[in-house]
């Protein structure tokens, strides 16, 4: 979502951005709010005088990324590098910004190396919003980065004067990949404790997306009980697809621990995840049952109790998987529908329109909204207005876990 700048919302932008500055140089704490949406986080960032755009913060970027058509619109120049690869089977072309001055809400930062690639469309249909481009370790590189979800506020620390005396659980992690690399451990269905060296992805939008030769290698595939192959989102290799299951527990430390129980794994399906260099990415929906503090200088994440969000275990029980489409992204469409789950036993078909669910549009509901309430406890009736060769058809369905 862009959002537009008057004349005074920008003089009260510089004045904020001259606040934030003033608060880093002595060492003070800055806290900046953020959207949580779809398991992403969303900060506001500016480039020049141009109005804010909501970027993705991720700690599975090592750098910042800037959506090519929004690059085009301001002017900036940038050098033609070969297709980049990622989630998802195929490639993206793109292009490098060696420097690039953005400010992250009111704080200022300096991305070098700034990929430039149409994230735009790479990933608004599957995120239901736009996107303006990422901002990665850059920014973690620069502070201590505290992480509320609770408030949606995020507390920016000086590294050189910050010191931690709580009671959270310290993961240390390395940076040889540039990424944050953590070693957790992930109790099977079955039993089983198997030991994964993950990157620490705040960008990915599932608890634990494993790729497919760690699944391999551990036989993953049989360990997870039911499961469910469906789409999940977007990379710079497309559109993306796991099949998801449960394990019993993922958990980091030694003596005090913290994890989630019933935690979702998604195991890469249709080449989605082939990297060899990791065994997972854990995702926002865990780190989101935790207040979250990253501290690059001193190679550690520190897992603090938060109210949970109940988003670790959480996963679809109606069997669809929407997109939005459409200028405003307010035209969400059923992409696939799972078979003999709840909404396919219901007669709704792929290439359906969905106009409401239980009386409210989903104008009203957007992307997130839509797949949240296809989230609600087992048991629920939901009654769906559906746009079908240009007439309304309606189906009511009772929501089942699928996995």
């Amino acid at each position: 979502m862009m959002v537009k700048l008057c004349c005074a919302s920008r003089a009260a932008g510089l004045a904020a951005v001259l606040a934030a500055a003033a608060a880093i140089a002595a060492a003070q704490p800055v806290v900046l709010p953020f959207q949580f949406e779809d398991g992403r986080v969303y900060v506001p960032v500016r480039i020049a005088a141009a109005p804010s755009a909501w970027f993705i913060l991720d700690t599975g970027a090592s750098t910042c990324g800037v959506d090519e058509a929004l690059a085009r619109s301001l002017g900036l120049a940038s050098t033609a590098i070969d297709n980049v690869g990622g989630a998802g089977a195929g490639s993206s072309r793109a292009s490098r910004i060696e420097t690039l001055a953005l400010t992250v809400d009111a704080v200022p930062l300096t991305c070098k190396a700034v990929t430039v690639a149409p994230f735009e469309q790479l990933l608004a249909t599957t995120s239901g919003r736009h996107v303006g481009g990422i901002v990665g370790g850059s920014f973690f590189r620069e502070h201590v980065v505290a992480l509320d979800f609770t408030r949606r506020q995020i507390t920016l620390h000086d590294p050189a004067g910050w010191h931690y005396s709580g009671a959270g659980v310290r993961v240390p992690f390395d940076l040889d990949t540039e990424l944050p690399m953590a070693r957790a451990s992930v109790t099977l269905a079955d039993g089983r404790q198997v030991e994964a060296h993950v990157v620490l992805d705040l960008g990915a939008k599932s608890t634990l997306l494993v790729p497919e030769h760690f699944a391999r290698q551990h036989r993953l595939g049989e360990a997870l009980g039911r499961t469910v192959t469906t789409g999940l989102g977007a990379g710079m290799g497309g559109d993306t697809f796991y099949t998801f299951g449960r394990a019993r527990r993922i958990e980091f430390g030694t003596g005090a621990k913290a994890g989630v129980d019933r935690p979702v794994v998604g195991l890469s399906s249709a080449g989605s995840l082939r990297s060899q260099w990791h065994d997972g990415l854990l995702g926002a929906p865990f780190l989101s049952e935790f207040h979250v503090i990253f501290d690059y200088a001193r190679r550690e994440m520190i897992l603090e109790p938060a109210t949970p969000s109940g988003l670790a275990a959480a996963f679809d029980r109606s069997g669809l998987f929407l997109v939005a489409e459409g200028a405003a992204l307010d035209s969400i469409v059923v992409r696939s529908v799972t078979a003999a789950s709840p909404a396919s036993v219901a007669g709704v078909l792929a290439r359906d329109r969905l106009l409401q669910i239980d009386g409210e549009p989903v104008e009203r509901l957007g992307l997130s909204g839509a797949r949240e309430r296809l989230r609600a406890p087992a048991g629920r009736r939901v009654h769906l207005a559906l746009a079908r060769d240009g007439k309304e058809v309606i189906v009511d369905m009772e929501l089942r876990d699928l996995i």
